[in-house]
């Protein structure tokens, strides 16, 4: 008798259309959940892009980048890299990379 009910159970909730319902929402959710990750993806790397390109352009005109701000550049390059950003970000970020080192904030004075 146990097995019958199991089986009557399980054939009740399969067939339920509120159960399908509410798997398709869920597949739903999912497929916007991705869409705004991916969106996200785009706003993250469009933001890196912004900011490294400013910033390697201000070492390049400066002629010159510090130990510090080479540390810094790079940690904004290296996550920006991983995403799949652009080129010219990249190019820029290497021209700021083999600026001449000064090695302190101080000699920039």
């Amino acid at each position: 008798m146990t097995a019958e009910l199991l089986i009557t159970a399980l054939i009740a909730v399969l067939g339920s259309s509120g159960m399908w319902a509410y798997l398709d929402a869920r597949k739903k959710e999912h497929v916007a959940d991705k869409g705004r990750d991916d969106a996200e993806r785009k706003l993250i790397i469009a933001l890196s892009r912004i900011t490294l390109i400013n910033q390697a352009l201000y070492y390049i005109r400066k002629g010159s980048i510090s130990v510090e701000e080479a540390d810094a550049l790079t940690a904004l390059y290296e996550p920006y890299k991983e995403l799949h950003g652009n080129g010219n970000a990249e190019r820029l970020y290497k021209q700021a990379i083999n600026l001449p080192v000064r090695h302190s904030r101080e000699e920039e004075r």
